[in-house]
């Protein structure tokens, strides 16, 4: 830096530091001392990026883990509400057709019934109940329906806890791999001008 002598009268404090500044370093020992300083620094910058990168990909990875699950837990209440409300429709259905039956058949069956005379004179009459293959048939495939939902549910949740035993895993093996590359840091290359003769 060449200063001018319009420099000197600007600012006589910044021309005498620039001036301390080159009369300071003109030595080869400093010289070596000013180059291995900022290589440290230079190391340490590099350091400081790596952690600060490593954090947030770490917190970039929690939250996404979060969302997912709280996406994936979303998506089980959608499920399990159709589920339920599909359940109730089911009942009702099944409530109102029995009861309405029951109403028909008790009415066709007491009146049906004939009358059988005992050995006093007494007379009784038989219902024999009624089956109803058609709603029985609908009350077994609602169960096997929601069977089939529910075990279905639990193969998924068995594969969820597979991936995430399995993401869980790989991310402590690459944290350990981290952890034993930050111990053994790699030696600072000295500078080519601090080899002495």
């Amino acid at each position: 830096m060449v200063l001018s002598p319009y420099d000197l009268k600007k600012d006589p404090l910044d021309a005498q530091d620039a001036l301390l500044f080159r009369a300071s370093f003109c030595d080869d020992e400093q010289r070596d001392v000013y180059e291995a300083a900022m290589v440290i620094q230079r190391a340490y910058r590099e350091y400081r990026a790596r952690n600060t990168s490593r954090r947030q990909e770490d917190l970039e990875r929690r939250a996404a883990l979060k969302i997912q699950g709280c996406y994936r837990r979303y998506k089980q209440f959608c499920y399990f509400k159709k589920l339920h409300n599909a359940a109730i429709v089911v009942q009702k259905h099944f409530r109102m057709r029995k009861r309405g039956e029951a109403d028909a058949s008790g009415d066709a069956a007491t009146e049906a019934v004939p009358e059988h005379p005992t050995l006093d004179g007494h007379a009784i009459r038989i219902q024999v109940p009624q089956t109803n293959s058609s709603l029985s048939l609908r009350e077994h495939r609602a169960a096997t329906t929601i069977q089939l939902a529910y075990r279905g549910h639990r193969k998924r949740q068995a594969a969820a806890r597979k991936i995430q035993n399995f993401m869980r895993q790989s991310r402590n093996k690459l944290r350990k791999m981290h952890a034993q590359n930050d111990d053994v840091a790699p030696p600072i290359p000295a500078s080519p001008n601090h080899q002495k003769i």
